[in-house]
């Protein structure tokens, strides 16, 4: 997280520890510079990251509240929270018969067939990156031409090529069918 968006998330959290309130932060729209637009653009992003919420959206300023999220960010360092541990199943020996294990729902759009076009694909990606915040969108933009290079080269696919975005892809879980659907294209379409 930027060193601004850190800033802005401790002066809510401060508020909140300080009077138990939220933090009005006043805008004048007439007073628009490069550099309030950077402050909003830290604002829009700790929003949509869900580390703060807007009480009441106001032409002249924010009114910003602390998530469970964000306050847990500030009270580790500035740190993630460690991930929760994850449940395995084990089906071991287990006589299912014919049963279908899920809901049987063909994943993406083509419902009619079992087809589907990586031009499409690619698109769709393109589509659900270029809605995520400003400071991720160098390290996605790095994600969609590696694929794109992956996809034209005829070179075999060094194991771990695309490992640096593992913390990326698992921020932004949306995006890993449309990832999913690219790389299967990948190794499984005749070249």
């Amino acid at each position: 997280m930027k060193q601004s968006c850190r800033n802005i998330l401790k002066r809510v959290y401060d508020k909140f520890q300080k009077d138990a309130d939220s933090l009005y932060i006043p805008m004048d729209e007439d007073d628009f510079t490069p550099e309030t637009a950077k402050f909003e653009n830290d604002i829009n992003a700790l929003l949509a990251e869900n580390y703060i919420r807007e009480d009441a959206p106001l032409s002249s300023g924010y009114i910003l509240s602390l998530t469970e999220k964000g306050s847990n960010y500030v009270e580790n360092g500035f740190q993630a929270n460690p991930s929760l541990p994850q449940a395995n199943f084990n089906f071991q020996n287990a006589n299912i018969g014919n049963q279908i294990i899920g809901n049987n729902a063909i994943i993406g759009d083509n419902a009619s067939g079992n087809e589907f076009n990586a031009s499409e694909t690619f698109t769709e990606l393109h589509s659900l990156i270029e809605k995520k915040p400003d400071f991720d969108q160098p390290a996605l933009q790095e994600l969609l031409r590696a694929l794109e290079k992956i996809k034209e080269s005829s070179e075999p696919v060094r194991p771990g090529i695309l490992a640096k975005f593992s913390d990326l892809v698992k921020k932004h879980t949306d995006l890993i069918v449309p990832i999913g659907k690219i790389l299967v294209d990948i190794f499984i379409a005749p070249k």
